[in-house]
């Protein structure tokens, strides 16, 4: 049997539904080798499994999604391997989360001043204490009725040029890079269909290890673009279903994914480093 992995995954650690103990289990039923925890700002998803000391058959690569800005155009990076002890990364994503708090609160006194009873409160219960975003102010208008679906809370409240949208701080590309690689990862271009491209030149001068090529929402053309684009310049490959949990439903976990030969790369290019 073939050996594949998803090494894009969500959890509530940041703004995925799923617990990172769940994730852990759903991987093992879907048949994976290995799973990459990758949540936006926080690697406290990662150590809650391996302080668990939950067993399974399944990899857990340590991971993290850091959103990133170069020249006015916006992007997220993917890392790979990082150490969650490592005290520099550490003390930047406590900025982050501190960040991250402020923004909610915005977000909240926006859609207050637009009639719409919510609270800070709330928001930071469903999110369990993660890392806050707008998938869980999106949630609450959900699930308290105000909008028929997260994705019209989204269309008519949280998304980008909407009355509630706050715009997040982002990394500069080279202080991401240097960040993940100071904490022993690899660093991707996350989803470059979102973006990304527009900018890839000066991720390659930037020094990123690779590029996400398998995403749930790239086409085959993408996907082929993409490894081309690799092999071209030298770059590893990743690939992943970017599963959000219950809050991206038509794209589960496993849904896309990539060969496991691209995981032992990762770790021979760590090792050659």
């Amino acid at each position: 049997m073939k050996k594949v992995a998803d090494l894009h995954v969500h959890t509530t650690a940041s703004d995925g539904s799923y617990s990172p103990e769940r994730v852990l289990k759903i991987s093992d039923k879907k048949g994976l080798e290995a799973v990459g925890i990758v949540d936006h700002d926080t690697v406290s998803g990662v150590e809650s499994i391996w302080d668990s000391g939950v067993q399974s058959e399944v990899e857990v690569l340590p991971g993290i999604e850091l959103s990133c800005e170069k020249g006015g155009v916006h992007f997220d990076l993917l890392g790979y391997f990082v150490d969650p002890k490592n005290p520099i990364l550490s003390d930047k994503l406590s900025e982050l989360q501190k960040n991250r708090l402020n923004r909610a609160k915005k977000m909240t006194e926006k859609l207050q001043r637009l009639e719409i009873d919510v609270s800070l409160d709330e928001a930071l219960r469903i999110s369990g204490g993660g890392a806050v975003g707008r998938p869980h102010f999106a949630w609450l208008l959900y699930t308290e009725g105000h909008v028929n679906s997260v994705g019209e809370a989204f269309s008519e409240y949280l998304g980008e040029g909407e009355p509630a949208y706050v715009e997040k701080e982002r990394l500069g590309l080279e202080e991401a890079v240097s960040l993940i690689r100071e904490s022993g990862g690899l660093s991707f271009l996350a989803h470059p269909s979102f973006g990304g491209l527009e900018v890839f030149e000066k991720i390659i001068d930037a020094g990123v290890d690779g590029i996400e090529v398998y995403h749930s929402m790239h086409s085959d053309d993408e996907v082929r673009e993409y490894h081309e684009l690799a092999m071209e310049n030298n770059l590893l490959e990743s690939g992943g279903s970017d599963s959000h949990g219950e809050y991206t439903p038509k794209t589960p976990i496993g849904e896309s994914y990539i060969d496991y030969e691209a995981v032992k790369k990762m770790k021979e290019e760590l090792e050659n480093r």
